[in-house]
């Protein structure tokens, strides 16, 4: 199921008229999909042979997405606190500094931001550009 949906849904599409930052988060979350794949696969694989395998023995990566999780609440806190003070006062230099802000968020921890919330973001972009 998981590599259909990959080869099927989130490479589909008219990649070249979307921007790149889009087009690498759906290539990071292709990878990210068929990486928890390929590890579910191995662990089911491993406990075949061995019922009382921990899986997390295997592959921990729960700190890594510990961190990246902590990183992206982080990121979203900074964000709305900027939104609100925009809104408090919105001059042409702080609403150039949203755009700046925006845009830095996309192009860095928004990658870790659930794919499927990705639409929401595009639509207010769109409604705003």
């Amino acid at each position: 199921m998981t590599c259909r949906r990959v080869f099927e849904c989130e490479l589909m599409g008219p990649i070249s008229e979307q921007p790149t930052p889009v087009v690498y988060g759906k290539i990071v979350h292709a990878h990210g999909l068929l990486s928890n794949c390929l590890q579910q696969s191995t662990i089911t694989l491993v406990q075949l042979f061995d019922p009382a395998l921990d899986g997390s023995s295997l592959f921990n990566d729960s700190e890594e997405r510990l961190e990246q999780s902590l990183l992206l609440c982080g990121d979203l806190l900074s964000l709305i606190r900027f939104v609100r003070r925009v809104q408090q006062r919105p001059t042409p230099d702080a609403l150039n500094g949203l755009v700046e802000q925006i845009v830095l968020f996309r192009d860095g921890s928004m990658q870790y931001l659930m794919y499927r919330d990705w639409k929401g973001y595009e639509k207010l972009a769109r409604m705003r550009s």
